[in-house]
């Protein structure tokens, strides 16, 4: 990678574009929890993930998540806040949500750092 495309590169965490089943649901200021959803996460990083869905989340909501990662023994449990909702060009009726991990175990985020280095190391070879 040469410089210039070094300083547009702003991201932290290297990401892992696969599909894993996510299981969220939203977080109220009231302490009320909403109903559980289901979608295919397509888009994650040790930092946070994007993932569709079909109705305009609020920005600054926080959302309770489990993640199907097949590298793991058990899902992944941890809480996210929803920073950008990007809706998909007509005629698609989907949004793109992407948030942030407020809350996660340390051996969590280390499993996907390592999963996405993994991969791209993977892809490297096989290009």
């Amino acid at each position: 990678m040469n410089e210039p495309e070094k300083s547009l590169n702003k991201r932290k965490h290297e990401r892992i574009y696969k599909k894993f089943t996510l299981r969220f649901r939203p977080l109220l200021k009231n302490g009320v929890e909403g109903a559980w959803d289901l979608t295919l996460l397509g888009d994650l990083s040790a930092g946070g993930l994007v993932f569709p869905h079909s109705e305009k989340l609020k920005i600054g909501l926080n959302l309770e998540l489990i993640i199907l990662f097949p590298m793991a023994e058990n899902p992944i449990y941890c809480q996210a806040e929803v920073l950008r909702v990007q809706k998909e060009p007509p005629p698609s009726v989907i949004y793109n949500i992407t948030a942030k991990f407020i809350s996660m175990d340390a051996s969590a985020k280390r499993m996907i750092s390592l999963a996405a280095q993994g991969i791209l190391e993977s892809r490297r070879k096989n290009n």
